[in-house]
């Protein structure tokens, strides 16, 4: 078992970034990060990519978003197995 996870932000890797062949989208980058937050684990982010695209900021923003939310879905299915 790990006892963190390192994973980089990499948001250039969207769809149209002028670096890349990738596909992934806002959504992609929501899903991504909901989902490693639902690991439970430890996270050690770090920031890559910085390329002028109009998408890096809502990329970055949505990978995060999603990341707190799981992190708050987590805590409130620990929270109500607590309480039971």
């Amino acid at each position: 078992m790990p006892y963190i996870v390192q994973t980089k932000n990499n948001p250039d890797t969207a769809k149209g970034d002028p670096t890349g062949t990738w596909t992934l989208t806002a959504k992609d980058f929501h899903l991504n990060g909901k989902t490693l937050a639902e690991l439970s684990l430890p996270v050690l982010f770090i920031q890559e990519g910085g390329y002028r695209n109009r998408f890096l900021g809502i990329n970055a923003r949505n990978f995060l978003k999603g990341f707190y939310e799981g992190y708050l879905h987590n805590r409130s299915k620990k929270t109500s197995q607590v309480s039971r």
